[in-house]
């Protein structure tokens, strides 16, 4: 068995399908969580994708470099190209949700049948607004703190301006704490290493990024402004929405997402 084979044996999954002959396959990278809790970061997408004529594979974006050592990003990136490839050998959508989204931008160029990607609040790279958020969390998790790590992260979540609520605070009452503690510090470490702007320029297919209008994190700014003189290039940003778009506003997403979708066809 493979590397890849073996990893992907332990990678955490869902897979959400109508069957149906000659589907298309949609991928969806998931963000950076305590643990993993399936789908539900994405659950508004789901019914939208399969609609849309796709197999949806949900896929834990942290669990296959725990075992890593301080992975590069170049390694990080051939290890997940790597695992994509294996368990669904021909993607024709990629997308994901945070670091997800970056990671999606940063890998369709080199996985071959992808031709749409879709980054929901996935930041291009680690500007320095989003790079002193990120080391405020690192350094509350590097001093154990679990329940104050996740109110920071849950306020930086929220829309600018508000307070968070329950779609913003992850739980983890049946996490181990050190598990929980170690994924997200790797997530967060990774992010800031994390560059998807060049590799976007390389990808000929067509990409929808959303971002919230009011996010303290992934924003316009940090995007990267990718060229869109093709016209395969869109950023739209979600009204009243911060990080977590598809539960600030799922109804905007869901419906620019669905345009998007059947465009050309």
């Amino acid at each position: 068995m493979s590397d890849a084979s073996t990893l992907a044996a332990l990678w955490p999954s869902e897979t959400y399908a109508r069957t149906a002959a000659g589907r298309a396959t949609a991928v969806i990278l998931g963000p950076v969580a305590p643990e993993w809790q399936g789908a539900g970061f994405c659950r508004p997408l789901l019914g939208t994708l399969t609609d849309a004529g796709y197999d949806v594979h949900v896929v834990d974006s942290i669990a296959p470099l725990l075992s890593q050592v301080r992975p590069s990003p170049d390694a990080m990136l051939g290890t997940y190209r790597d695992l994509i490839l294996d368990t669904t050998p021909a993607p024709d959508l990629i997308a994901g949700y945070a670091i997800g989204g970056t990671l999606a931008m940063a890998l369709a160029s080199n996985l071959p049948s992808v031709t749409r990607v879709l980054s929901l609040s996935g930041p291009g790279f680690a500007d320095d607004l989003l790079a002193h958020e990120l080391l405020r969390l690192l350094a509350r998790l590097s001093q154990d703190d679990l329940t104050g790590s996740l109110r920071l992260l849950a306020a930086s979540v929220a829309p600018r301006g508000t307070q968070p609520n329950a779609d913003h605070m992850d739980q983890v009452e049946h996490a181990d704490p050190n598990l929980a503690i170690a994924r997200m510090t790797l997530g967060f470490r990774l992010l800031l290493g994390l560059d998807a702007r060049a590799a976007l320029c390389r990808f000929q297919g067509r990409t929808l990024a959303l971002t919230g209008a009011l996010s303290q994190l992934a924003t316009a700014a940090n995007l990267g402004g990718a060229p869109d003189q093709t016209g395969q290039f869109q950023h739209i940003e979600i009204e009243e929405a911060g990080m977590r778009i598809l539960f600030d506003n799922p109804a905007a997403c869901i419906e620019i997402i669905k345009n998007w979708l059947h465009e050309n066809e």
